[in-house]
């Protein structure tokens, strides 16, 4: 080869020199590109998951909604079936309101009385004395009520309050 001077080797070295910056900064760029993608890809990703989950929790909600007013239901039928039905047809609907509303008068009933005769609430509710005690041991099972049925023909309705009560001093006095 032909002999090259200094300068023009001194250019040529620095227009080299030049050529591998602009590479390297390419290089550079690239790369970042390349890592700003992955983290949009993986944010997409969270962001999936997420909603995903999102939407699995409403289904789950969802459900335990519908269970609930299925058990709801199936009590209400449960105690739908106590309560006597005079007539059939469109009074059905008003009997069943009212059978609901009458479920609760008698829990009412024995919560404020807090003892009282059987023979009293069947008179109260125009029932038999041997339904007024299948209903308060069918309410006491459901856990809906709580108290004591004695031999007498009387029922002690307790909270649960007092039966808190009653084990403090319990385990107070031992």
């Amino acid at each position: 080869g032909k002999k090259i001077g200094k300068k023009k080797l001194a250019k040529l070295e620095a227009k080299e020199e030049r050529a591998a910056q602009r590479e390297a900064m390419e290089e550079e760029r690239q790369k970042r590109r390349e890592l700003q993608e992955q983290r949009e890809e993986e944010g997409r990703q969270r962001d999936e998951e997420r909603k995903r989950q999102k939407a699995e929790e409403e289904e789950a909600e969802r459900k335990a909604l519908e269970e609930q007013k299925k058990k709801e239901e199936e009590e209400f039928d449960k105690w739908k079936d106590l309560f006597e039905t005079a007539d059939d047809g469109a009074q059905a609907d008003d009997d069943l309101q009212e059978s609901q509303g009458l479920l609760q008068e008698f829990i009412d009933y024995l919560r404020y009385k807090k003892i009282c005769a059987l023979d009293e609430v069947a008179g109260e509710f125009k029932l038999k004395s041997q339904e007024v005690v299948n209903r308060v041991e069918g309410l006491e099972a459901m856990g809906r009520i709580s108290g004591l049925l004695d031999d007498r023909g009387k029922f002690i309705f307790i909270s649960l309050e007092e039966m808190e009560a009653v084990a403090k001093w319990i385990k107070l006095q031992g």
